[in-house]
């Protein structure tokens, strides 16, 4: 419903033959007829109250893969005519895009948090800020025409880690023990967490944790464990493994983390519950008495249950 009028119009896209633009007609019904109102060409496109809470509005992205340019404009409707309110720039090398997440930074200041492909190896997240005024992309770098603040190699999406009410974005880099693993094989990322600060515009680190996907967990990592700790997954037995790192060495485990196997029995012992979601209950095992100093407690307080979606 773009003119706040109660009737919703109607969007109808189409590819286009040999390209990768996709075309977009909006149709409003008039006197029981439909009516042309706009055409325009898009790659992408998201429909949402970004402008005002009282009517839809449109993003138009758009890749011109030959100039490496990627742009999005805001389109409103404005006496019943659809006009462009405000336009930006995005990374250049966008070639696909994924989800986009909706959010409020203030009563009249409103986001668009959009997941983007750039290859087979980098996803980033694109930040765009509505103010009332104009529209802007403060993760994208015009000086270089790349987005390197949220770029990473695991292809986690953008999401709301830490249950705040924040969205936020993850830049991912290789523990210990995966410096030559190529990137399509199993691997466990270490992965801090940013979201954007309005009041200083700029990214803030929120968390730093290790995800288990496939589990509905992860682990989050206090900053002293940086380079003396990293994990492995065995997916037969379902269980995440922490190992610590004596001076860039990988030495013994010292934890380990898996879904309740209903008693099933390990070569690292007893396992003792430490978690559930209702549906799933989630088990630990550590070494008490190595060098790394486990405890319940601290296992406890690293352990975080989130599905993601």
């Amino acid at each position: 419903d773009m003119n706040g009028d109660g009737r919703p119009e109607i969007f109808a896209g189409y590819s286009m033959y040999n390209t990768t633009d996709r075309r977009l007609m909006v149709y409003a019904l008039q006197d029981g007829r439909l009516t042309e109102r706009y055409t325009d060409t898009y790659t992408h496109i998201v429909i949402d109250k970004f402008s005002t809470i009282r009517r839809d509005d449109l993003l138009l992205f758009r890749i011109n893969a030959s100039e490496r340019q990627t742009t999005v404009r805001l389109l409103s409707m404005e006496e019943d005519e659809i006009v462009e309110r405000g336009a930006a720039s995005l990374d250049g090398k966008i070639v696909e895009f994924g989800q986009s997440i909706h959010t409020s930074f203030s009563r009249t200041v409103r986001g668009i948090y959009q997941d983007c492909i750039k290859d087979a190896t980098t996803t980033i997240t694109e930040l765009l800020i509505w103010d009332g005024k104009q529209l802007t992309a403060p993760l994208y770098d015009p000086s270089s025409n790349i987005n390197s603040l949220s770029a990473r190699e695991s292809g986690l999406p953008c999401m709301d880690i830490d249950g705040d009410g924040e969205i936020e974005w993850p830049q991912s880099s290789r523990m210990p023990g995966y410096e030559t693993t190529p990137t399509e094989q199993m691997q466990l990322w270490l992965t801090d967490w940013y979201a954007w600060d309005m009041e200083i515009s700029m990214p803030v680190k929120k968390l730093t944790n290790i995800m288990n996907v496939s589990d509905g967990y992860y682990l989050e990592i206090p900053d002293d464990w940086r380079g003396q700790v990293t994990a492995h997954y065995e997916a037969d037995e379902r269980t995440l493994v922490l190992q610590y790192v004596d001076h860039g060495v990988l030495a013994d485990e010292f934890a380990a983390f898996r879904v309740a196997s209903s008693g099933a029995s390990s070569k690292r012992g007893s396992f003792i519950f430490i978690a559930s979601d209702g549906a799933t209950r989630y088990e630990v095992w550590y070494d008490s008495d190595h060098v790394w100093k486990p405890t319940m407690e601290i296992l406890r307080s690293i352990f975080k249950i989130c599905t993601v979606k």
